[in-house]
């Protein structure tokens, strides 16, 4: 498993170049953080990305959650 962090590029072009599905997430409170590790215990059976989109409006608990 991979994982590319893109800062000011387009996240879905390049999932898209590398022939992932696309999978958007928004990431606002922490029980969305728990969501989203439920999510990534599942095992894939082709690439997928998972675009966390405005990330930077997260509260606190849900950013120290997701690290």
């Amino acid at each position: 498993m991979h994982a590319f962090l893109l800062i000011n590029s387009d996240p879905i072009e390049f999932a898209k170049e590398q022939n992932a599905k696309v999978i958007p997430f928004e990431l606002q409170k922490i029980e969305d953080t728990r969501n989203l590790k439920k999510l990534t215990k599942f095992s894939f059976s082709e690439k997928t990305a998972i675009v966390i989109n405005d990330i930077d409006s997260a509260t606190t608990e849900a950013l120290n959650a997701f690290l």
